[in-house]
């Protein structure tokens, strides 16, 4: 029985270590696309 449950928990931490990185990839791609566009609207504005 304990071997389940250390199993499902480190699937859980697994899981959720690759969500979180999968979020910081994420968020760092929207930060640059909002770069590409204020860029952009500087160009556009010129």
């Amino acid at each position: 029985m304990d071997i389940y449950v250390a199993l499902a928990v480190s699937i859980a931490v697994g899981t959720f270590s690759y969500t979180a990185s999968f979020q910081g990839k994420l968020n760092r791609q929207n930060k640059r696309m909002e770069q590409l566009e204020k860029r952009m609207n500087q160009l556009e504005g010129e």
